[in-house]
Formats: C-alpha cells, structure tokens, sequence
C-alpha cells in the first residue's frame, strides 16, 4: 500500500520569510510538479545539481500559474541529470478547500487499502490455523528441546571412555573385566566398541558393513556408480501388457524352433520371383505319376509289361445310341448282355433281341460272305 504523503504548511507571520529547498529526482531529463508551498518569490527561485546552491546550475526551467490557484506555482525543469534542488522564498502558505479534499481522499483510499489488508491478514490467519491444527498431532508426537537434552544426559552418563587399543583382539587383553558402559576406540578399523555387561559391541557409525546379496548395509562408492549407471541404461518396455502375457508354454514353443529357421510362408508353383519367399528352388520341370518314379508308372515298369510306345488317356466313350425312325444311331460302346443272353442278337435299335422263329417267313438262309461280295 502506498501511504499518502503531504508538505507541512507554513503558516504566515508579519516579518517571517521561510527559506525552501526541495531535493527532487528526474526522470528521462524532465521533472514537471507543483512546488510545495505557495506564494513563491520568483526572483529567489534558483535550481542546482547540488544542495545549499551548490553544483552546476539549471536554468532550462519554466514556471507556470494554475488560473484557478494563482498562489501555487507548476515548475517543469530540463536537466540531464538524475537529481536536482529547488531553492525559493516564501512567507507562508494558502490553506484552500482543494488541499483538504486531497487530504480526505488520501484518509478514504488509506481506509480501503487497510480494509484489504485486514482482510488478507485474516484469510492467511484462518489458513495458518488450518496448518496448525492439521500438522499439530505430528508436532506433538516430537520430543522437546529439553527432552533431547536429557536423552543426550541419559547416554553420555552410561559411556565410560577407556584408553583405545590397536586391534579388537587387545581388548581382551587390556580390559579383561570390563564393566557396563566401558567403551573403547580400535585404532585399526577406527571402530568404537562398548561392553554391555556381556560382550563388546560396535557402537560408531562407521562400523555399518557394506551390504551384501546377505545383509543389509553401506553402500560403496563403487556400487552406487554402478547403480547410477544401470539405472541411467534400464529399458522400459513399451509393449511390457504383450510380454506380461507370453507363457511358459510359449517359451518352450520358441525353444524347440531350429537356429535359422524362417517365418512360415505358402509355396506357389506359379511364383518365378526368386526373391519371393513363396519362391520353389530346384522344382523339377516334369513330374512322374503318383505311386512311382522316373522308370515306373503306377508299379508298372516302363519298357517292361507297358509298351514304350503305349499312349496313356483318360478319353471316356458313351454307351451305343440305336437308330429310329427318324434319327440315326451314334457310335458307342455296346451295351452288355445279361447271363443267359447267349443267343440273342443285338438289334438296330440298340437292345439285345430273340431272333424270329425257325418256321416264320422271315427266317432264311444267311448269305455267306462271297454272296454279300457279288462273287
């Protein structure tokens, strides 16, 4: 908050002339404000660098009367420099309604600013208490100043400090009846032993073993590097749900697979890419049947019981179509006679028939074949 400031008013007495210097700061080479007292004399005004009209004197100034306050007067002063002073006389200053306003509106605008604060200050009362109230039990729970003292009282009085010995085998022999609390130094570990009524029993700090795969304790300098560093390389693995989910099943799958066996792929016999997985190596140009090699056939030899000029085909003929009336018979394989069909013949219409009786008119003589060929 910024507290209101005022000049003293100077009151006016018969024969008093007051003297004035004001110590004022400028800012970018130009200072302009109102003096702080009223009814100047013009002619004693003077403006220097230094107090008491000393220093270098500014003359680059100029004076200016509000037309409302004609006993105030507004100064503005060029000058290179960061600070100057203001000389002038006066015999008193105009007590006026304006500066009494300035005054209450100073008195409101302190009232609010204290307002707000007391406000603030109650907000951060209110939430300090909350703070207390919460960490109070944790607070309480803490042993008091003097409390330690005591404790410190309680186990410096149960040590009773003997002459140090070189190793920790001495101390059997220079302490052979030690009492409760007798505690000695071991210069070659630098450990502090103190016998507790039945055995001597490391006490200092420095007698904490490093830790072990077995028992917990220091950590060297050498393996807290190489923690740091293996902590530095871990991987984090970004499919770990995928892994966390392959079974031992799966690892014994994986581990029956052959060193350089490739992913499973479908051969084409059409594919010619030799780049192509599906690609077939050395596939041969011919294939021999099903069942043989290249010298058999379906187990028969070739050149042996199948002639070597034999033309295999899977060509299937229909059965024998008879002629009608209207139509014309097809050629075709004839059709089977039944048992007991021995002496029937196989008519023109493509079934097996009696022939006539041996009395009919239609029964004669075959033709032999010289009487069918004319001669």
């Amino acid at each position: 908050m910024e507290v209101g400031r005022f000049s003293e008013k100077l009151n006016k007495i018969d024969g008093v002339v007051y003297v004035i210097e004001e110590k004022v700061s400028v800012t970018n080479g130009v200072y302009e404000a109102e003096l702080r007292h009223d009814n100047i004399a013009e002619g004693t005004l003077a403006i220097y660098t230094g107090s008491k009209l000393t220093g270098e004197r500014i003359t680059n100034y100029a004076l200016s009367t509000p037309s409302n306050a004609p006993w105030k007067r507004i100064i503005r002063i060029y000058a290179d420099v960061p600070t100057v002073y203001i000389t002038y006389e006066t015999p008193g200053d105009t007590v006026e309604a304006d500066d009494i306003n300035r005054v209450q509106i100073s008195i409101l605008t302190t009232q609010e600013a204290v307002n707000a604060e007391e406000e603030r200050a109650r907000a951060a009362e209110a939430e300090l208490h909350g703070i207390i109230e919460a960490n109070k039990p944790m607070w309480d729970d803490k042993y008091t100043r003097n409390e330690v003292d005591n404790k410190f009282s309680v186990f410096e009085t149960a040590i009773d400090w003997k002459e140090a010995v070189g190793t920790y085998d001495d101390l059997a022999a220079a302490y052979p009846t030690p009492e409760d609390g007798w505690t000695v130094n071991v210069k070659d570990t630098d450990y502090t032993y103190r016998w507790n009524g039945s055995e001597w029993v490391v006490i200092s700090a420095n007698a904490i073993p490093k830790a072990t795969q077995a028992i917990d304790g220091l950590l060297s300098h050498e393996d807290k590097a190489a923690y740091d560093d293996a902590n530095l390389k871990k991987h984090t693995h970004d499919n770990k749900t995928v892994l966390d989910a392959v079974t031992q099943d799966d690892m014994d799958k994986l581990d029956s697979i052959a060193k350089g066996a490739q992913v499973n792929v479908q051969p084409d016999w059409n594919v010619t890419d030799t780049a192509s997985d599906a690609f077939i190596r050395n596939k041969p140009s011919t294939l021999w049947a099903d069942g043989g090699n290249a010298d058999t056939v379906n187990m028969h030899t070739v050149e042996a019981d199948v002639p070597s000029d034999a033309v295999f085909t899977d060509t299937t003929y229909a059965a024998f179509s008879g002629a009608t009336a209207e139509h014309a018979g097809e050629d075709g394989l004839v059709p089977a006679p039944a048992a007991g069909m021995q002496e029937k013949y196989l008519c023109a219409d493509g079934t097996w028939k009696e022939p006539p009786s041996a009395g009919g008119d239609l029964v004669r003589k075959a033709p032999t074949w010289d009487e069918l060929m004319g001669r």
